[in-house]
């Protein structure tokens, strides 16, 4: 299953790096039989080097859980789905359409929580990564009126909106 995922999950991640991830990406998405008879891999413990000869930039890859009371640079948040999309449940709070934990639903409150932690961590920069059809237009406007950027991925490079 994996040998399936492994190839989408990369050109994404190659494209959100414009490019830079297809250096070191085999060896940070092996699993341990893949990895050679010596075990070495380049990128031990879930972190991500760029370049991976003397990296410049390391990327901690990590669930929410693991970066509770942390402060970061950068935080790239990928929507991730069980019992569907969980950024998109939260999307009317990130329009300004609701607030606070307002949600009656458990899984919604759960999820409030979770991504609070997450868009709280980076000091500079936050990006929430997410299908582009997730929002209507009426919605963009609405986030573009709270200060989101908003940028559409098409081969390999970020083309911003205005």
């Amino acid at each position: 299953m994996w040998q399936t995922w492994k190839k989408p999950i990369t050109d994404i991640a190659t494209a959100l790096l414009a490019g830079a991830a297809a250096e070191s990406a085999d060896d940070f998405m092996a699993w341990e039989d893949e990895r050679g008879a010596d075990g070495a891999l380049a990128t031990p413990g879930n972190i991500y080097s760029y370049p991976s000869i003397e990296p410049a930039v390391r990327i901690k890859v990590g669930l929410i859980h693991s970066v509770k009371g942390e402060t970061h640079l950068a935080t790239l948040v990928f929507d991730t789905h069980y019992k569907g999309s969980h950024l998109i449940r939260i999307k009317d709070w990130l329009t300004g359409a609701k607030s606070g934990l307002t949600a009656n639903k458990p899984e919604l409150r759960k999820s409030l929580k979770q991504h609070y932690v997450a868009v709280t961590r980076p000091s500079h920069l936050l990006c929430l990564a997410m299908r582009s059809d997730a929002f209507t237009d009426a919605e963009l406007v609405l986030l573009r009126s709270r200060n989101w950027n908003i940028g559409d991925i098409a081969n390999q490079q970020i083309v911003w909106r205005p």
